[in-house]
Formats: C-alpha cells, sequence, structure tokens
C-alpha cells in the first residue's frame, strides 16, 4: 500500500531558538517527547550520552559560533565552479581610458562582465541519517553542500535552500504516513550565511537540531511524534535531481549508509554537471585575458 505524504515547513530560526529555549533555559516541552531528555541535557549540559553524537554543550558552542569541520575549509573546492569574469571594453561602468574616450570610442569603460541573470531556485537537500551513517560523512556532505550552494550563488542564481528530513511513522497511530519535513535555511534574496546553519552537520547536529525539527514540526501538525521520532527509508541513494519545470533541486542521501560506504563527491558532481547546475571543468577556463 503506497504511503500518504504529508509535508511540513518550518523555519531554522524557530529550530534553533526551540532547543536553546529547552538545553540553555531549562524550559520544558510537554507536547513531545523529547522533553525529558532536552531537561536532562539543561540539567547537565556537559554529559555526553551514547545516543546524542556528543554533548549538549556542543551543540550549544556551535549555534551561538558555528561548526568548523577540516572539511569546510575547503568546500569551494570540492565542486566545479563558474568561470571568472573578464575584464573588458564597455559603455557603461568600469575605469575610464583616456586614449579611448579621446579616440571617440564608445566602449571606453574597463569593467568585470555582467553576470547572466538566471531565474530562482529551490534547493531540497536531504538531512536524515541512520546511526549506520558516521559523523565524517555528514561532515563531508555538509562540506559539499556549502560548495555547492556557493558555486550556484557565483553564477546568478538566486537561490531558496531546505534541508529536507523525509521520515515514516513519525507521527504516533500513523503507520501509513510519510512525513516530509522541509527547514527553510535560506529564503529568496537574502544573503547565505552557511555558518548560521552549519552545526547541523556537526557529530550532534542530525540528533540534537533535527530532532529538534522533527517534535516541532509534530507541535506544528497538532500531534504527538511516536517516541522514536519516525523511521529512515531503506533503499534510498546519495544522487543530485533536477526539476526543470519547478526549477528544483533535490539532494538525496543513503539514509542508512554503513560505516564503509564514502560520500560519492565526484558522483554528485557529475550528476550536478549533466543536470547544468555545475560548470564542466573541461570547458571552463580560468584564465584572464
Amino acid at each position: 500500500m503506497a504511503l500518504r505524504m504529508q509535508n511540513v515547513v518550518i523555519d531554522w530560526s524557530d529550530v534553533k531558538h526551540k532547543y536553546l529555549a529547552c538545553v540553555e533555559r531549562g524550559e520544558y516541552w510537554s507536547s513531545q517527547p523529547l522533553g525529558p531528555k532536552w531537561m536532562s541535557a539543561f540539567r547537565n549540559p556537559y554529559r555526553e550520552e551514547q545516543w546524542s553524537g556528543g554533548a549538549p554543550a556542543a551543540t550549544l558552542r556551535n549555534l551561538r559560533e558555528g561548526f568548523f569541520a577540516p572539511e569546510f575549509a575547503h568546500a569551494a573546492d570540492l565542486v566545479p565552479t563558474a568561470q571568472k569574469r573578464r575584464n573588458v571594453w564597455n559603455s557603461e561602468d568600469g575605469d575610464i581610458d583616456p586614449g579611448r574616450l579621446y579616440a571617440g570610442r564608445d566602449d571606453f569603460y574597463l569593467g568585470s562582465q555582467k553576470r547572466e541573470s538566471k531565474p530562482g531556485l529551490r534547493i531540497a537537500i536531504e538531512f536524515c541519517f541512520a546511526w549506520t551513517v558516521e559523523a565524517h560523512v555528514i561532515q563531508q556532505y555538509g562540506a559539499w553542500v556549502a560548495g555547492l550552494l556557493g558555486s550556484l550563488e557565483s553564477s546568478g542564481y538566486d537561490i531558496v535552500v531546505d534541508l529536507l528530513i523525509p521520515l515514516d511513522h513519525m507521527i504516533e497511530d500513523e503507520p501509513e504516513v510519510r512525513t516530509n519535513i522541509f527547514i527553510r535555511v535560506k529564503r529568496p534574496n537574502e544573503v547565505s550565511d552557511f555558518t548560521e546553519w552549519s552545526g547541523l552537520f556537526a557529530p550532534t547536529g542530525f540528533r540534537h537540531l533535527g530532532f529538534t525539527a522533527i517534535c516541532l514540526a509534530g507541535d506544528k501538525l497538532g500531534k504527538r511524534v511516536q517516541n522514536e521520532l519516525g523511521d529512515t527509508i531503506g533503499g534510498k541513494t546519495w544522487g543530485v535531481d533536477y526539476d526543470r519545470e519547478d526549477q528544483t533541486v533535490f539532494i538525496t542521501v543513503n539514509q542508512r549508509a554503513g560505516g564503509s560506504d564514502a560520500f560519492p563527491i565526484e558522483r554528485l558532481n557529475q550528476q550536478a554537471i549533466k543536470a547544468g547546475l555545475l560548470p564542466d571543468p573541461e570547458e571552463t577556463s580560468h584564465e584572464w585575458p
């Protein structure tokens, strides 16, 4: 039997503030099963429990300062970037060349080529992992995501970014429902700030902040989340899918990847290149004239 689908959109700021309210200020969350766990975390934020991936104090620090994994420092190197804008002669803007001006040329300005205007693009980044997915794989994934978003924006796209948590049987007594939670981390016409939400890709990111998002989605639906917070979805894989009609890009993950499964950066890059989202390095010149 096909599962019934329901979608919920929540804002990243709501996830962040809810975690801070519970774990930093000790506000009890009575409507959802995370209430007792977050109250325990408030009482002892330096205690590291096996299920959580790290101490709550680490998540609080990541929310205040951002999470800086070694992989993030090289995020821009993980994906092909658009060709640099060249300096060209034009008649509108730039540095004036007196020789060309006095010679009667119309194109006496030397300035950067105008970047091509592109349509808005929505990016849905799957963010749901079973306990088998190791922290370093999620960090590599986060670094690649940062590089992809940077490349798309430098190419002229105004992007909307959601992190997508799809779960089966998330709500109590609703075993035949799949819930898709969209965490909105960037709206149209906003300047990207990956540091603001980089803590999602930390070792505690999914189990602290992702779990908070799951329970917030339950509140928004007016229902209680089951104690296990839902079931991950088997049979999925890492991939890039571009729906041109809807101008939506879906980044998918292997939610149950084992410890030996490497993050396939080259495969994702090739899929993005084939979809026209990233430039082909073999056809892109990076030389200045």
